[in-house]
């Protein structure tokens, strides 16, 4: 038997069967965060999506913008809401998708994939590394409103992994937006 199927699902693609099943693969991985939504803070740019048998069975949001670090301007991929459902667990799959954000990352000219996770051992074992002192400056959105700018050091959450051929700088990281 091969893997799941993983494509990118653009946001204006996501039909009431996707986002269903979305909305119950969020809701499961991150429960009290989504609430009945397929996105936390913001809409991704896209997702790549891995599906079985017409089962969304993971995903992972991909944020394309810029970001300043001191006074270097940035193109990265923030890496949003990476998540396989539990039975679907140590296969792969997440590092499979990792793997095909890097491969768009590249065909998009991007600097760098950054993400902030609390758990880190998936990314590091994809060559994501930690960013320390890490001082991130963006706005906090609650409720669904933009509610202030934030700003504070973030050393244990906020990784990166080149893509292009910059080298990280040390700086503020003003995230121009919300933080992923």
């Amino acid at each position: 038997m091969s893997g799941p199927n993983i494509h990118i699902l653009r946001e204006d693609e996501v039909d009431r069967r996707r986002e269903a099943g979305l909305v119950a693969l969020l809701d499961h991985c991150f429960p009290g965060f989504f609430e009945g939504r397929t996105f936390f803070k913001q809409l991704p740019h896209f997702r790549l999506v891995a599906e079985e048998q017409d089962e969304i069975i993971g995903q992972a949001g991909v944020d394309h913008r810029m970001i300043k670090v001191g006074d270097q301007s940035l193109r990265v991929f923030g890496m949003i809401d990476v998540c396989v459902a539990e039975a679907h667990r140590n296969r792969g799959i997440a590092g499979a998708m990792l793997q095909k954000a890097e491969e768009l990352a590249k065909r998009a000219d991007v600097d760098f994939m950054v993400l902030i996770a609390d758990k880190g051992g998936l990314y590091l074992k994809h060559g994501f590394r930690h960013v320390s002192p890490a001082p991130g400056k963006w706005m906090a959105i609650h409720e669904l409103a933009s509610i202030m700018m934030l700003e504070k050091d973030l050393p244990e959450y906020f990784m990166v992994k080149p893509v292009g051929d910059k080298t990280w700088t040390e700086g503020q990281i003003d995230m121009m937006g919300y933080l992923f």
